[in-house]
Formats: structure tokens, C-alpha cells, sequence
């Protein structure tokens, strides 16, 4: 019995200790009730509900729910109420208890605190740096922004990633039973909360950390193990897409209507007679323009490092409000629910707008 406390005593002290600290750190989301007004999600909201509201109480059994006219001319949105293929049973009963402590904010980080710390014992670090490395992973400052944006599933795939590496660090050293277990759980949460882009990043570290696994195998002549265990992985990629299969099909299905499907439209040439390629769903150059830049990933540590965020808070103390104060130009703040972070700038001449717009300039320029 002592011997059992002492294995697992510290893991019980780690859970404890991460989730008081996610608690703490998201008290006013916990314990007070606030909301985190996240941009994303208020959007999604307004672009989603209005065939749901419309159809949802009169909808035939079977019939189901895609498209919004609330975004562009009309588009797919989700499904609603009914589905278009069959559904399984789900793993999210698994990771269930680990979003009771607050969905939409402080589970997205204590879930990044538990898997990381997975990992860490399982790769045998000492039990202090695997405390601090799960700190270093979920408060990284991309995870952070994205609870902010109200990028809730991404944020969830994002924790679940160290679990699928901890089953293949444990499948690599034959442990066969808790690997495969891992492995399992990490694809299929992975899949479960529905965040592709995120899986796909997945998917190629955990090709890139196999391939280094088999070249050694094969240089090893271990033949047998190398292909037990890339057996154990495939059925267990298999196991973990059958329940998510029917949201991957939805999503692929109602994708092919979207910005990301091919162009129904016929290019005409310009008047040199040059036509334009038709477009078969999203280009390069528009998946990168969200992505991070090279210098960019030093932000991940030390935040503002390189550039900083498209929004903030405008107050009397910002450097905007001071500028414009000193050029003459009228500017005010309220110190007033919803309109505490904003300015308001009164503007009556084209020479008042002459001054604001060369102040801007100067501004952008310094």
C-alpha cells in the first residue's frame, strides 16, 4: 500500500496542482460565471442559427440542417438537428470529466497540462521538469490567444497531441498494451474535437517520428517488431476514425460547397486574352497568411517579441490617444461598460480629417 502511494501520491498531487492552478487563473470564468468574449464563437453563433431556428421544430426524421444565409450570399454552415450518416459510439465520454472544470476556457488549458505531463512521464523526465514542461506547453502564448479568439476545438486538439506521442513512444518501446491504448485515445480525440488542420500537423510529426523508427528497425533487422507495431498503430487509427467518421464525412461533404471546394464559375479572359485558373478550393498563399512567419515562433515564448496582436484596448493611457490629444484632434474615453476599451474621435472638417489622417500616418510610420 505504501509502495503504491508513493508511485502514484505525486500524479494525484500534479492533477490537484494543475487543476488549481487553471481554476485561479480562470476565477472569474469559474467561480463568478463571466464569459470570455470570444470573437469566433459570437460569430458563428449569429452566421449559424437561423436555419436551425426556422426548421429545427418542424424537421421530418432524417432531414437535416447545412446551409446558412446569414454568411456571404449563402454557404454551408454545419448540421443542425439530423444527420446525413449513421452514427457510433463516441470516445468523448472519455475526456468528458476533464472539461467539467469550464469548456470554453480553463479545461482547454488543463487538458494541455495533464496530456503534457503524460508525456513527460512516460519519456522518464524527472517528475519537477515534467510539472514545469506542462506549464511551458499549455501557457504557451498561441494557446492562449486562441482562447481569447474563441478557437475552442483547436485549443483541444492542441492538448490532446502529447497523448498520441506518449502511445507511440510506449508502442517503440513494446509496451504494447498502454501504447496502443494512448495512441488510441490521442487520434481519436484528436478527430473527436474536430479540428482537421491541427491533425493534419499531427499527422505528419508522428510520419516523420515513425520513419526515424523504422529506418532503425530495419537497419537493426528487427523485421518482426517493426511490423507488430505498425500493425497495433494502423488498427488503431482505424478504431479511432469508425465513431468520427460520420462529422469527417460531414465535414468533407459540406466542404465541397464552401470556399474550399472548386469554383463552379467559368473564367473569362482580360483584355490581353488571358484566362485565369479556375479554382479547386483554397490556395497556398491564403492557408499561409494564417500561419506563423519563421520569426514568428519566438512568440510562442516571450509574447510581443515579433509584431503583436490586430486588437487592444484603447484608453486615455495608450500611445494613440496621447498623439491625437497633441495634434489638436478631439478625443475622448468613457470609462463605461462595453465602450471602456475604445475612443471615440469627433471629427467635423476636412481639415480636422486632414490633421487625424496625417497623425495617423506619422504614427503607423514610427
Amino acid at each position: 500500500m505504501k509502495d503504491l502511494l508513493k508511485q502514484w501520491g505525486k500524479h494525484v498531487v500534479a492533477l490537484i496542482l494543475f487543476l488549481g492552478l487553471v481554476m485561479t487563473y480562470f476565477s472569474p470564468a469559474v467561480f463568478d460565471g463571466k464569459v470570455i468574449m470570444q470573437g469566433d464563437n459570437i460569430k458563428a453563433t449569429g452566421m449559424g442559427s437561423s436555419q436551425m431556428d426556422q426548421y429545427a421544430e418542424t424537421a421530418q426524421p432524417g432531414e437535416f440542417s447545412v446551409w446558412s444565409d446569414a454568411m456571404f450570399g449563402g454557404m454551408p454552415y454545419v448540421t443542425g438537428y439530423g444527420q446525413a450518416v449513421p452514427s457510433m459510439p463516441s470516445y468523448s465520454i472519455v475526456d468528458g470529466w476533464l472539461k467539467k472544470v469550464g469548456y470554453g476556457d480553463a479545461a482547454m488549458v488543463f487538458v494541455g497540462l495533464v496530456c503534457f505531463y503524460l508525456l513527460m512521464c512516460v519519456m522518464g523526465v524527472n517528475w519537477w521538469l515534467a510539472i514545469a514542461g506542462a506549464f511551458a506547453f499549455a501557457f504557451a502564448s498561441y494557446n492562449i490567444i486562441i482562447i481569447e479568439a474563441g478557437h475552442i476545438v483547436k485549443a483541444y486538439v492542441i492538448g490532446y497531441m502529447p497523448v498520441t506521442l506518449a502511445g507511440m513512444a510506449l508502442l517503440f518501446r513494446r509496451s504494447y498494451l498502454w501504447g496502443a491504448v494512448l495512441f488510441l485515445l490521442g487520434v481519436a480525440l484528436s478527430l473527436a474535437n474536430g479540428h482537421i488542420q491541427i491533425t493534419y500537423y499531427l499527422v505528419l510529426l508522428c510520419l516523420l517520428i515513425y520513419i526515424g523508427y523504422a529506418v532503425r528497425k530495419i537497419k537493426e533487422k528487427a523485421y518482426g517488431e517493426w511490423l507488430k507495431t505498425s500493425l497495433i498503430m494502423a488498427a488503431c487509427v482505424v478504431l479511432a476514425v469508425l465513431p468520427n467518421a460520420q462529422g469527417m464525412y460531414s465535414n468533407w461533404d459540406l466542404g465541397q460547397h464552401s470556399i474550399r471546394g472548386a469554383s463552379e464559375l467559368t473564367p473569362k479572359p482580360d483584355v490581353s486574352g488571358k484566362v485565369e485558373k479556375a479554382s479547386t478550393g483554397l490556395d497556398k498563399d491564403y492557408a499561409f497568411q494564417w500561419s506563423y512567419g519563421w520569426k514568428e515562433l519566438m512568440t510562442v515564448l516571450v509574447p510581443n517579441v515579433y509584431g503583436g496582436g490586430s486588437g487592444g484596448t484603447l484608453d486615455s493611457s495608450s500611445e494613440l490617444y496621447k498623439e491625437l490629444k497633441k495634434n489638436g484632434i478631439l478625443v475622448r474615453h468613457f470609462d463605461a461598460p462595453r465602450i471602456q476599451n475604445w475612443l471615440r474621435i469627433t471629427i467635423g472638417t476636412s481639415e480636422q480629417m486632414k490633421i487625424f489622417v496625417n497623425t495617423l500616418d506619422k504614427i503607423m510610420e514610427e
